[in-house]
């Protein structure tokens, strides 16, 4: 989902995937995330004090060409439909992961830890930054 995604990660690694296992889980995450201090668990905190939760983790482009500007989703999560780049719309790999919507590309390598949806060169208004918005502007 978009307000998992931005601000974008700027650490430069690898994103070969490493073996990640937390608690239960098991899969695998890029190396440059493992490797990286804002790592916890997974998750992102690279601007957690900027947007009050973690971010997804940086799996690099997908493989799948299209348009990442941000469409509705049939997805709901929080009471409303989610956006997602319109390349993913109409993906066999999009698919709702608890409270989020991931990419199951690789499903086999990542296991408990799915890639996040690829936004390619989009940026998304400032205002996206500011946590505890109820509803983000519709792309048009």
């Amino acid at each position: 989902m978009i307000e998992h995604c931005f601000p974008k990660c700027k650490v430069k690694g690898s994103y070969e995937p490493v073996h990640f296992r937390h608690m239960g889980s098991k899969g695998a995450i890029p190396k440059k995330c493992n490797d990286c201090k804002y790592n916890l668990e997974a998750g992102c905190t690279r601007s957690i004090e900027k947007v009050k939760k973690y971010l997804q983790l940086d799996y690099g482009p997908c493989p799948i060409d299209g348009e990442t500007k941000p469409v509705e989703s049939e997805f709901i999560i929080s009471d409303r439909l989610a956006q997602i780049p319109s390349k993913c719309s109409v993906c066999e790999y999009i698919s709702q992961w608890g409270n989020n919507v991931v990419c199951m590309y690789q499903y086999e390598i990542y296991g408990d830890y799915p890639r996040s949806l690829d936004w390619g060169n989009y940026l998304p208004p400032q205002e996206i930054y500011t946590p505890n918005k109820s509803r983000l502007p519709t792309s048009k």
